[in-house]
């Protein structure tokens, strides 16, 4: 369970950062 969750904060993180890029 613990591994699921940190695989989806760790894509959150990368559309994150795109996100802000396009900022």
């Amino acid at each position: 369970m613990v591994n699921i969750v940190g695989e989806y904060r760790h894509e959150r993180s990368e559309n994150l950062d795109e996100y802000f890029r396009e900022i």
